[in-house]
């Protein structure tokens, strides 16, 4: 679960960290590239990519065009010659462009200033693409409509989040933003993960990631096919200033942390579908 307190900390930091970079200058911080320059060759997309969607990424801020590598990478890449794929699908009213990114540390999802694995189009309902996913490594997706922006460098859409090999588990964070757009991840063991099931969700606001702010939601081990599972990180912290009650029914929570989990049913590898609705 990406969206959380070291994101949400980080925030003003790095945004005036990026505004310092020099407009010509990419560097790379643990394999993902940093963004120096603030504008987008939209005149010469990447593969995959059509010429309006990387405008669209260019108004609201994207620092960068996806790699969209067509070959084994060792981490994402488009195609389905991969130990772990995921096959998204449009299933909105209107063309969304598929953002892949890995998560290497808090800040991989800036994708103002970090650059993403996969930007790809998808124009017209039922448009397909199929993306590759190395053993061992985690990262996230969301889909661009042509009303998402970005908030604080974030998408601000609803997100779906990965990891791969022995432990490989996918859910769906409504945490950036609770009333983005709806998410549906199946697993080839059957595991759902939507808007209701297997999700991230904020207990009161419309948008959170701080200790003690979010749950996870209907993942509870045999719910349903597919190893779902829901684990806590031992890291609850209630906000200072919490009243007294807040504090009572928080309690238990203190010996167990913060949710961790979602859906299983691809250890060590296989085929996970995504809808974007």
């Amino acid at each position: 679960m990406f969206f959380k307190t070291s994101t949400i900390a980080a925030v003003a930091a790095l945004l005036r960290a990026g505004e310092a970079l020099p407009p010509a200058r990419n560097d790379s911080v643990n394999g993902v590239p940093a963004i120096g320059k603030r504008w987008l060759d939209c005149n010469r997309p990447v593969q995959g990519l059509s010429q309006d969607d990387c405008q669209h990424m260019s108004k609201i801020g994207f620092g960068s065009m996806g790699k969209n590598s067509d070959h084994d990478n060792g981490a994402i890449w488009v195609g389905g010659d991969g130990p772990t794929t995921f096959t998204f699908t449009n299933r909105a009213d209107e063309g969304v462009t598929v953002v892949m990114w890995l998560q290497t540390d808090y800040k991989s999802s800036f994708v103002n200033v970090r650059q993403p694995y996969v930007t790809y189009s998808l124009p017209s309902p039922g448009d397909a693409v199929t993306v590759s996913a190395a053993q061992g490594i985690s990262g996230a997706f969301a889909a661009l409509h042509r009303d998402t922006t970005l908030r604080d460098g974030h998408i601000f859409n609803t997100w779906g989040e990965w990891s791969t090999g022995p432990y490989a588990t996918v859910d769906v964070s409504r945490l950036p933003n609770m009333d983005g757009d709806r998410i549906e991840i199946e697993t080839p063991g059957g595991c759902r993960a939507n808007m209701d099931r297997c999700v991230f969700t904020c207990k009161r606001a419309s948008r959170c990631g701080a200790s003690g702010e979010y749950s996870l939601q209907s993942c509870e081990a045999h719910s349903q096919a597919g190893n779902p599972h829901i684990g806590h990180d031992h890291q609850f912290v209630i906000p200072v200033g919490a009243s007294e009650r807040t504090r009572n029914s928080e309690a238990d929570n203190l010996s167990r942390g913060n949710p961790t989990g979602g859906c299983g049913g691809f250890e060590n590898g296989g085929h996970v579908t995504v809808g974007l609705f």
